[in-house]
């Protein structure tokens, strides 16, 4: 029998195909039931993947931390509340991020911090407390270093609802009802802070989500403002996109491209509520109030969405794994009709049908989400004519493995003159 000593990857494309816009779909799979038992929701929002697939959810009215695999296999949950010393429990939890140490960092709400876990899910330590409003001292703000450069509030906390691990072992955190962006170690030591209350250039109105890309830059979802906004890693403003728009009452939206392709209220947002960059540079936008997920090339141009099937309730965090699928959490919000499940939807972005996400043709295949890439789907070699093979997520696309034999060995299977470098076959 052949036995499959080696393969080569050979890329044939097809035809060019227009690219499509995804609309409303069914995930591929879901995992989660509503409820209170082990596994299940009452209120799904934060979620992080790793390179290992592990993925990790934050139920916020449970108040719990909800460990998964990938395929959506239960492995286990955190508790609510930790003896200590000192007693930690968690309050209104609502956003969840993984360390490259391993460690899992969690944004405690309702009790103005960020609680460290390990691996088990267990209590590592915790850093920030209460300052309603550093520049009104005495409602719990207080001078981390006295006379030092510190000021008053840093590293304190009035609501964070957005937490993300970022490059050079960074955790950025969006300090929401303070409307400012803190930026930490991995061990909570204060690094530096920006933004104020407001709609301009670097201001916030109710910042949520929080994501970093390869290079380091921060994206924050600017609920308030409907927009995401784009900084460096010292807090410098890049860019913004975005604006309001409300499907359902029809306010606020417009044609972005005037009776092209592209439809109303494509690119606007009813409370922009999470943001994740993916490792392509492709930006992914939760959109709650008009329950979708909306993506943008890196510097904000609209590419497609995804709209929920009307029987999930909204939609509120997401993360991307390995395979580049969206894990979608839904949780109540007002409007919501009565029995709908919060469950986490997994959705594949596969531009051109072929079956491979636009994640891997855009940028190859990272199996562990690393930052190294194990297969270059961009330059994949070059065919016989000596024109580079590079896959196209508007172009079906097609791998082929192929088992070669040695033609360069008497007696195998081979036609005469056939001094191809392949594989021998062995007989069984």
């Amino acid at each position: 029998m052949l036995r499959h000593t080696t393969f080569s990857i050979l890329l044939v494309t097809t035809a060019l195909v227009a690219p499509h816009l995804a609309h409303a779909d069914d995930p591929v799979f879901s995992y989660g039931e509503q409820g209170v038992s082990e596994g299940e929701f009452n209120g799904a929002t934060g979620i992080d993947i790793d390179g290992e697939g592990r993925v990790f959810i934050t139920d916020r009215q449970r108040n719990r931390i909800l460990h998964f695999e990938t395929d959506g296999d239960f492995v286990a949950q955190s508790a609510f509340f930790f003896p200590g010393p000192p007693a930690i429990s968690f309050d209104q939890i609502d956003d969840v991020a993984i360390g490259d140490n391993g460690r899992i960092y969690v944004a405690n709400e309702d009790d103005e911090q960020i609680v460290i876990l390990d691996d088990d899910l267990d209590v590592i330590s915790t850093f920030g407390s209460q300052c309603v409003g550093p520049e009104v001292p005495g409602q719990g703000c207080a001078d981390p270093d006295g006379a030092g450069p510190l000021e008053i509030g840093d590293g304190q906390f009035h609501g964070p609802s957005g937490i993300a691990y970022g490059l050079n072992n960074r955790i950025v955190v969006a300090d929401t009802s303070n409307d400012r962006i803190q930026v930490f170690d991995e061990d909570g030591n204060f690094i530096l802070k920006f933004g104020i209350q407001g709609d301009g250039v670097g201001e916030f109105n109710i910042p949520a989500g929080v994501d970093v890309d390869n290079d380091g830059n921060i994206y924050v979802a600017d609920a308030g403002n409907d927009r995401i906004q784009v900084f460096d890693e010292d807090g410098n403003f890049i860019r913004a996109f975005g604006s309001s728009c409300s499907l359902e009452f029809g306010t606020g939206c417009e044609d972005p491209d005037d009776g092209g392709p592209l439809e109303l209220g494509d690119g606007q947002f009813a409370a922009a509520a999470d943001v994740i960059v993916d490792y392509a540079g492709t930006i992914y936008v939760v959109d709650p109030f008009n329950n979708r997920v909306q993506w943008f090339t890196n510097t904000g141009g609209f590419r497609g969405k995804l709209s929920l099937p009307e029987d999930t309730a909204a939609v509120r965090g997401i993360a991307i794994d390995a395979k580049g699928r969206l894990h979608v959490t839904t949780s109540n919000a007002s409007g919501t009709p009565a029995g709908v499940p919060f469950i986490i939807g997994v959705y594949e972005i596969d531009t051109d049908g072929d079956s491979f996400p636009d994640l891997w043709e855009q940028a190859g295949i990272d199996t562990d989400l690393d930052g190294e890439i194990e297969f270059d789907l961009t330059n994949a070699g070059t065919d016989y004519r000596g024109q580079t093979i590079t896959a196209d997520p508007n172009r079906k696309d097609i791998f082929v493995e192929l088992d070669y034999f040695d033609c360069t060995v008497a007696g195998h299977d081979c036609d005469p003159g056939d001094t191809h470098n392949h594989r021998p076959r062995d007989e069984a």
